[in-house]
Order: structure tokens, then sequence, then C-alpha cells
């Protein structure tokens, strides 16, 4: 059968990212939070939205939340069968990008099995959240960037750019690929002047449409709240932490002490190694940079640097590794390989703990049914935003904001 790897992993992925999905991952703030505004900006919420929110003028995610929604209704389930949806071109885009690197079937199963055990993957394509979104343009972009290597075509780039530009959109947090893109253009096997070119009018496209958006439909936004809504987020003015401080809240965050400490030793080590090992291979020493210079940004220029936001590194890393593996005269490729093989197992176990530990939630369903089934239809209820998928469309306040800050 043609792309029998693909058949395989994508049903596994959707058999897998499917299980328990009213139950696992807890619900989150922000999904309700999200499902709310996407309803309020591009659907039909009857509740007048009383406050400004956020990122209003990154709106992809919301945009195509809105139209799903629309097909699928509103509850829990739904918003988090987008991501799990939206994880799926993923999965096929990497599997196109390790076709172009490779035709050994074993290396690229290796790799559409890392990306499935994946930590991040498993909680990110199961959550109502933008960041699945963002990885999957990511992943398609890295597939253009391949493509425009191997086959010497660097108008590919504007493409790159183009779906670069659709991240910012769809979250301001992927200026960190765009700014390490931006650093490695230099160094592609093409003439610096003709990378830059295609790469930047591909992102000019988006940056028009955000342009423009601002000016005629969110220009009093703009006016009154973007610059404090985006520099709040930013390290340089906050300076009540210490790099140091920072460093320390994402180690805490992202290895749970000591439990994933293996992980991130891989995901940052083996960039650390395709930059250094790698310099004359176009491929991996470019992916390399993208994913360890958009770590560095991301802890130098935003406050906090999030666990969520490492699904960015962890592709690099992935590819990478992978691409390490397709290189006959690697030295150290049973090195490689013992070491991926580690990375999958430590991410399986963490799963499967994961899993076990919150086998028992209640599903979110099953409190849906029991709130409507007490709370009268005509009631106006006050409760956090993260019952709001649950009590629709009985649920009435709409001052999002302050009840996330209450």
């Amino acid at each position: 059968m043609k792309h029998l790897p693909l058949w395989i992993f994508g049903i596994a992925y959707l058999l897998i990212f499917s299980l328990y999905l009213d139950k696992i991952p807890m619900i989150a703030m922000d999904e309700g939070w999200n499902a709310f505004y996407a309803l309020d900006q591009f659907g039909d919420n009857p509740h007048a939205l009383s406050t400004s929110i956020q990122y209003k003028l990154f709106f992809l995610y919301y945009l195509l939340l809105a139209g799903w929604m629309k097909i699928w209704g509103i509850s829990l389930v739904t918003v988090r069968a987008f991501a799990v949806f939206s994880g799926l071109f993923g999965l096929i885009g990497l599997y196109q990008l390790l076709c172009h690197i490779t035709s050994n079937k074993k290396l690229i199963s290796a790799g559409l099995f890392a990306f499935l055990m994946c930590n991040i993957t498993v909680v990110t394509f199961r959550w109502g959240r933008p960041e699945g979104l963002i990885l999957v343009l990511l992943i398609w972009a890295l597939f253009f960037l391949v493509k425009a290597i191997q086959e010497n075509r660097p108008k590919l780039l504007n493409i790159v750019g183009l779906l670069m530009g659709l991240m910012i959109l769809t979250h301001p947090y992927s200026v960190l690929v765009v700014l390490a893109t931006l650093c490695v253009l230099s160094t592609l096997p093409f003439k610096p002047i003709v990378s830059y070119r295609y790469f930047i009018s591909g992102g000019l496209i988006i940056g028009s449409i955000l342009i423009i958006k601002a000016l005629f439909w969110d220009f009093e936004y703009l006016q009154t709240q973007f610059i404090p809504h985006i520099t709040e987020r930013l390290s340089f003015m906050d300076t009540s932490q210490s790099l140091l401080d920072k460093w320390v809240y994402f180690w805490h965050s992202y290895t749970l002490g000591i439990k994933r400490l293996y992980i991130l030793l891989f995901e940052i080590g083996i960039l650390i190694y395709g930059t250094l090992a790698f310099r004359k291979d176009p491929l991996i020493s470019n992916i390399s940079r993208i994913g360890l210079f958009s770590f560095i940004f991301g802890m130098l220029i935003l406050s906090p640097f999030r666990r969520r936001y490492m699904g960015i590194v962890m592709i690099c890393s992935l590819i990478t590794s992978i691409v390490m593996l397709c290189r006959n005269k690697t030295h150290s490729k049973k090195i490689i390989t013992l070491c991926l093989l580690v990375y999958i197992t430590n991410n399986m176990l963490g799963n499967l703990y994961y899993i076990y530990k919150h086998r028992n939630n209640t599903p979110y369903s099953t409190i849906s049914k029991q709130l409507h089934a007490e709370i009268p239809p005509e009631a106006k209820v006050i409760a956090p935003i993260q019952l709001w998928l649950a009590l629709h469309p009985i649920y009435t306040v709409t001052n999002i904001h302050n009840e996330s800050k209450s």
C-alpha cells in the first residue's frame, strides 16, 4: 500500500488522541476563554464581550475555531477535537518532510512514532489553545525549507515566510521562530539577498493583513491597549525577575524537578550538536539553529518562557535527529539512535503515568449534564470561565478578563 506508514500512524494518532478527550488533560482556563472569544468575534454569541482581548489582532486560531464550532456545536470535546484534527495535518506534513529526506521507512516510522509519543504533542493536540495550530504551520514551513534547500529552489522561501507569518497571526510568541529564521537565512546555500527577499516577501503578505485589520477594524484597540498587552509579556519590561529567576521557573515547569530532565537535555543537546558538528550540512545545521535560537530568544525576550512554547524546540530537535540518522557518514549514529530511543521511552512513560494519574477524572460532559439539570434555563450564571463551555448558552457573564484575574 502506498504511504503505508502514514496510514498506520494516522489511524493510531486519531485513536490515541481521541481517547478520554473530555477528561484528560483537565480543562484549562484558556479553553473556555478561547471558545468564548472565538464565538464572540466570529460567531453568533448573543452576549456582547465587555472587555478587550489581548490577542485581538492575532485571530487565525479563533477564526478557524469559530467555523469549527459552527459546524459541530459548542462543547469541550468539540474545541479539543479541532486541535486533534489540526494535528493530523501536522502528522501529514511531518511524513512528507521525512519522505523528502529519506526513503527508509524505518526512519520515517521512527520519526512519526516519536512525534506521537512526545509529551508536548499529546497535550498540545488535545487542548483548546492555539499552540497546536502553530506546530502544524511550523512543520509545513520546515517542509518547504527542506524542499528549497534540497531542490535548490529559493523561491520556496516565499512559502516559508508566508507560513511563519500565519504562525504569528495565530499567536505572537511565534515571532521567536521568525527571528531565529532571519538569523540563519544568510547561511542557506543561496545568495543571502535572494533568501531574505523571498522569505520577507512571503511574510509581508501576512503583515499587510495585520496592518489593514489594525488600522481599519482595531484602531482604537491599537491606540489604547495593544502595546500594554504585548509589552507585559516581554522580559525587558519585567524588572522584578532576573534571567536566572526566569530560567529556574522554566526549569521547574518543564522538567517537573528532574522527572523530565532527560527530555530537556536531549532536545537542547541535539540542537547544539547539530549546530556545532554539522556546520557544513545545510539541513541539519539550519534546522538546529532555528530550534536553538528560538529557545534562546524565548528565554531572553519572553517573561515567562512557558512550557508549552517548547513545542517549537521539540519539532526542530526531532527532525534534526532523524536527518542525522539519514546521513551515512554520521560517526555517532549508534549513539544518536540510543539517545532517541531513550527520549521516546521517557515520553512514553511520562504519558502513561499522566494517564494513570488522571484516569479517574470526572468527564467534563458529565459535569455539564449535572449543571444543566440543576440550573434553570432563565438563570443568570456567575461562574469561572472554565465552566463557560459546560453552561452555554445560559452563561451570560461576559467580563472574562476580570473573572480570570479574580
